[in-house]
């Protein structure tokens, strides 16, 4: 059995345009629920509480309607997704430091 639970909501749903310009594709509605509800609902009837939600594009909605989880009878913690440039420039970091590194080693 599985302790925790983990669902990647941070994606931006181009190919679901324009349906997913207001709302992110994980609160599209399936039926009379958002998506992310009916499988948060699957993953506690399997005993599953404990949940981690990967946010990025428009993650506030997303929080903001799944909150703490305690609606549902989870608890959830969000794992904030980077931005493509915030990845841009961490990669940038990390370049110039092992060039730096590198140049240092040759150097001695």
């Amino acid at each position: 059995m599985f302790k925790y639970g983990f669902i990647m909501a941070g994606g931006q749903g181009k190919r679901l345009r324009p349906l997913t310009s207001a709302i992110p594709k994980p609160l599209l509605p399936v039926g009379d629920k958002p998506i992310i509800q009916l499988i948060i609902e699957h993953m506690k009837d399997y005993g599953i509480v404990d949940i981690f939600v990967s946010v990025n594009y428009k993650k506030e909605i997303v929080k903001s309607f799944l909150r703490d989880g305690s609606r549902y009878g989870v608890n959830i913690t969000y794992i904030e997704e980077l931005s493509a440039q915030e990845r841009q420039a961490l990669s940038l970091f990390f370049q110039t430091i092992s060039m730096t590194r590198s140049s240092s080693q040759m150097a001695t």
